[in-house]
């Protein structure tokens, strides 16, 4: 197992945690999310954990103003494209 292997590991065994009412606030997905988020950031790693606890690239933020828009116009017609550009844009969180 890699290690980004296993932080994505660990983001879905917290998210599916994330129910227990015991559960200590410091052990939260989100918690965990925004920690290792920060600590990529810090070390210019060009990943983030996204929401559903996968780690996706990072895209600038002048390149995430377009890529919405192209988003939207893919539709269904479009289903081999789209499942390509799936593969190579992460989905916005």
């Amino acid at each position: 197992m890699e290690f980004f292997d296993f932080v994505e590991l660990v983001g879905k065994e917290l998210i599916a945690k994330g129910d227990d009412p015991f559960q200590d606030g410091i052990y939260s997905f989100e918690s965990y999310q925004s920690k290792v988020n920060a600590l990529f950031k810090e070390d210019l790693v060009g990943w983030r954990l996204d929401s559903s606890a996968e780690l996706a690239r990072n895209i600038p933020q002048f390149l995430t103003s377009r890529v919405k828009p192209t988003k939207e116009l893919i539709d269904n017609s479009f289903e081999l494209a789209r499942e390509h550009y799936k593969k190579v844009v992460p989905a916005p969180d």
